[in-house]
């Protein structure tokens, strides 16, 4: 099983919170305002990798790409991914609409070793259909780099936690931008999480004209009771699994807090959708692995062989 859907956070991100909160709150009074209050991630490198580690075993799950949440997390990241021996595949934070991004996305890709990169146009201000992107696309596209773009409205609690204000262009948010980028390089893998978060109609229309785009299946699944129709979890499955078909879903669970615990509940309530809507065990191989597999270059994972009974 691959979890295509972490999020990696060290204390240097939080820090970074703190230092541009307009009130002055601290970590601690940051946490004590959240709903759901996280645990302060390790101090060192060792101890977040073996926090992560211990996550992923306790559920089986083989790899998982792991999602720098700022800037910030960026070295601590590289250095636990490299220590991981493959099975945390780290994915950076990245503006292509800024000075030297073209620059900033080879240090990543092919010196630092990160598989992907991660985009926000709607908190960076810019849309991702813009002629000025086009190079540096082509250079992500050269060095095998994936586009995890991020669109609908986001997760703020952090953000409100700390007083911070919100900085976000819902029409950036829309994955029709994505139509011109995906049209325009058609070797460049596109990945969108969250099914959209509330954009799930137009992410549909997107995936039905680009066969570079992928979704990744994590989502507070919030967004659900929002549309116009309230729609199920089976309902979501069954509307993107018609479009994007079981080879284009990569399996994720939003995981960001391995000291509380892999996401386990998302899980078994995408297994109780997946068999809801009668997909086969090979599709559904395909959907908690396989496709993660062949997406990220990874080696097949070799079978024990099983003694026969005499």
């Amino acid at each position: 099983m691959i979890d295509f859907n972490t999020t990696f956070r060290s204390r240097a991100s939080f820090e970074s919170f703190a230092a541009q909160s307009p009130q002055g709150f601290s970590v601690e009074e940051a946490f004590a305002r959240l709903d759901r209050k996280p645990a302060l991630p390790a101090r060192t490198t060792d101890e977040l990798l073996a926090d992560w580690l211990t996550a992923l075993d306790d559920h089986g799950v083989s790899h998982a790409v792991s999602l720098a949440s700022r800037d910030e997390d960026i070295p601590l990241l590289a250095e636990v991914a490299q220590k991981s021996e493959g099975r945390l595949i780290p994915f950076a934070p990245f503006d292509p609409s800024t000075e030297g991004a073209i620059e900033r996305a080879e240090h990543l890709l092919a010196a630092t070793g990160f598989r992907g990169l991660v985009l926000d146009p709607a908190r960076d201000g810019y849309l991702i259909s813009e002629d000025r992107l086009a190079d540096v696309f082509e250079t992500i596209a050269t060095h095998d780099g994936i586009v995890f773009m991020r669109s609908g409205v986001p997760n703020l609690a952090l953000e409100r936690a700390f007083g911070l204000p919100i900085k976000f262009d819902p029409n950036a948010a829309n994955p029709l931008h994505l139509l011109v980028a995906a049209h325009r390089h058609p070797d460049l893998q596109f990945v969108i999480p969250n099914f959209g978060s509330g954009f799930f109609r137009e992410l549909l229309l997107v995936g039905a004209e680009c066969p570079n785009l992928r979704i990744d299946s994590s989502s507070p699944y919030g967004w659900m009771t929002a549309q116009n129709s309230p729609l199920s979890l089976v309902e979501v499955f069954e509307s993107m699994l018609s479009v994007f078909g079981a080879d284009r879903v990569l399996f994720g669970t939003g995981s960001d807090d391995p000291r509380s615990g892999w996401n386990h509940q998302a899980l078994t309530l995408q297994r109780e959708a997946l068999g809801a809507c009668g997909t086969t065990p090979e599709e559904c191989d395909r959907l908690l692995g396989g496709n993660a597999l062949q997406l990220l270059g990874l080696p097949v994972p070799r079978r024990r062989a099983v003694a026969h009974p005499s």
